[in-house]
């Protein structure tokens, strides 16, 4: 009982020591994970915190991140907002309920695990697709420097619709090619587990020739992109410093602030260029492996990706297309 007067006070003033905007935002967001929990028949967020259902309360609040990450409806300065807030709200909890049985450490931890490793990987706050010209810019930088395995990152990333984490799970003899007119990748790892495996159609004919020579170089089974998630945010940020490209092609505008250039907006890029190019959302929900049209939403971006082509050109137009049209160049691309 000492003990628990001794640490009081404690948590009294980790309670107080927020303005009253950052307490907005706290509530917004424990309330907005509250009627997340209620709409899919789950229980109120009071009545989690008092039967001491630890790992249910961690398990509703990971899918509520998880949605929000993958619908692009929440950004990372919101997860963590609703990580403060929920630390906030079990502390008022245990200030004023006796009838408290929840373990706030055992349910926050593993969430700010998850955090972590999204800001290890997608740091920022939306994707903002890459323009077509900027990837064979990158591509270009990586060909002519020492991180020549960087170029079949990038253009996998762009023309194969995947992700970061799927790119940093392939291995040597995940390439299939069957002589003639087409390839397959074999993704192992997707993000949604559903199938277990899935598959990738690889169409353009340069594309492949240039896998085909890149693949049959590794050890059968072995990691192709070696990296860790640090190593490739690294690598990513000194391209855009060496092309001298911002990386936030909208700092002027209002409401785009706090968009920026990650490896995530490869998959979003080729999405929208994708579209651009055949008008066919049957096709592309197919080839990306969408579900649903309502997810493939966010990754169709004419207008951001529009403005981003214009604001990314505006001052680097030559320089851009004297890296990109190297690259078409040393992989044989052929003239669009």
């Amino acid at each position: 009982m000492n003990a628990k007067r001794a640490r009081r006070p404690t948590i009294t003033l980790l309670v107080n020591k927020v303005s009253a905007s950052t307490e907005s935002r706290y509530v917004n967001k424990v309330e907005g994970l509250d009627r997340f929990i209620r709409f899919l028949g789950g229980p109120s967020l009071q009545l989690l915190a008092e039967t001491g259902a630890n790992q249910a309360l961690f398990i509703w609040t990971a899918s509520f991140l998880q949605l929000g990450y993958d619908t692009q409806l929440m950004s990372l300065s919101d997860a963590a907002n609703l990580l403060c807030g929920l630390k906030r709200w079990f502390n008022l909890q245990l200030i004023s309920s006796s009838a408290m049985n929840i373990q706030p450490d055992a349910v926050l931890r593993p969430l700010w695990q998850i955090y972590a490793h999204w800001k290890r990987v997608e740091p920022y706050d939306f994707r903002v697709p890459l323009p077509e010209t900027l990837v064979w810019a990158l591509v270009g930088c990586c060909l002519s420097g020492n991180w020549g395995a960087m170029a079949p990152f990038l253009l996998l990333g762009f023309y194969g619709l995947l992700r970061p984490g799927e790119l940093l799970g392939l291995r040597y003899g995940d390439f299939w090619w069957n002589g003639q007119g087409f390839a397959v990748l074999r993704i192992s790892k997707p993000k949604i587990k559903s199938p277990a495996v899935q598959h990738v159609l690889l169409e353009q004919p340069w594309l492949i020739s240039y896998c085909v020579k890149f693949f049959e170089g590794g050890t059968y089974g072995t990691v192709v992109f070696a990296w860790t998630e640090y190593i490739l945010l690294k690598r990513w940020n000194r391209l855009f410093k060496i092309l001298r490209v911002p990386q936030r092609p909208f700092e002027d505008m209002d409401g785009f602030s706090q968009g920026r250039f990650t490896p995530a907006g490869l998959r979003s890029g080729g999405a929208t260029h994708d579209y651009l190019l055949h008008q066919n959302l049957d096709r592309l929900m197919w080839r990306g492996r969408w579900h649903s049209l309502a997810v493939l939403q966010h990754y169709v971006q004419l207008g951001v990706y529009t403005y981003t082509n214009q604001a990314t050109w505006q001052a680097s137009q030559a320089r851009l297309e004297q890296w990109a049209s190297m690259a078409r160049l040393l992989l044989e691309v052929p003239a669009q």
